[in-house]
C-alpha cells in the first residue's frame, strides 16, 4: 500500500528541516493594448466583483485594491486585503507598458501567514501580442517553511495563483473598459 510510503516520507521530511523556495506564475490575456493594461498595474482601484474562490468564502482574505506612490523604482506600495490585511511592498524594477517587480518589505501579521510562508517579491510582466491583445504574466517568490512540504506547496501555489487571477482578472476588466 502507498500510504506506509508517505507516512514514512512525510515524517523524514520533518527531520530535515530544510525550507522550501518556489514561484507561481499565471498567465492572462486581455482584449486590450499594453498601453492601457499598464494604467491598473502598477495600482488600481478597489476590486467590485465578489471573490468566487471557495476559500475566500469561508474567510481566507482576498486582495481588494492596490495603491502606489507612483511609477518610479523605490516607491511604496500596498497591496490590501480583506480582513484589513496589507503587505507593504517597495518598486524594484519599473520598465512602463513591460514590467512592474516590487519586494515585499512587510507582511500582515496574520496567524496563517506567520511562521509559514514568507512571499519575496511579485512581478507582472506585460506581453504586447501585436494584434490589439496584451498578455499578462503575473509572479510570486515565496519559500514554505510547513511540513510537509509537498501538501502545503500545492496549497500554496493553489492559493497564489487564486489571488494573481483574481487581480489580473480585475486588470482585465478595467483594461478592457477603456475601449
Amino acid at each position: 500500500s502507498v500510504i506506509p510510503v508517505l507516512l514514512i516520507a512525510t515524517l523524514a521530511e520533518g527531520k530535515l528541516r530544510q525550507d522550501q523556495q518556489g514561484v507561481v506564475e499565471d498567465r492572462l490575456l486581455i482584449n486590450a493594448p499594453a498601453a492601457a493594461v499598464w494604467n491598473y498595474v502598477v495600482s488600481f482601484p478597489t476590486i467590485d466583483a465578489a471573490p468566487d474562490y471557495w476559500l475566500n468564502k469561508v474567510g481566507l482574505p482576498s486582495p481588494l485594491a492596490t495603491t502606489c506612490q507612483g511609477a518610479f523604482v523605490g516607491a511604496a506600495r500596498e497591496c490590501i486585503f480583506t480582513n484589513g490585511l496589507v503587505f507593504k511592498e517597495r518598486v524594484s524594477e519599473l520598465t512602463p507598458m513591460g514590467l512592474l517587480t516590487f519586494q515585499i518589505v512587510e507582511q500582515p501579521h496574520d496567524p496563517e501567514l506567520l511562521g509559514h510562508l514568507t512571499l519575496h517579491r511579485g512581478q507582472f510582466q506585460l506581453i504586447d501580442n501585436n494584434d490589439g491583445t496584451t498578455t499578462l504574466i503575473g509572479r510570486s517568490w515565496y519559500t514554505l517553511h510547513m511540513r510537509p512540504l509537498w501538501y502545503f506547496d500545492w496549497w500554496t501555489r493553489d492559493i497564489t495563483s487564486h489571488v494573481h487571477l483574481r487581480v489580473m482578472e480585475n486588470i482585465k476588466t478595467l483594461a478592457e473598459g477603456e475601449r
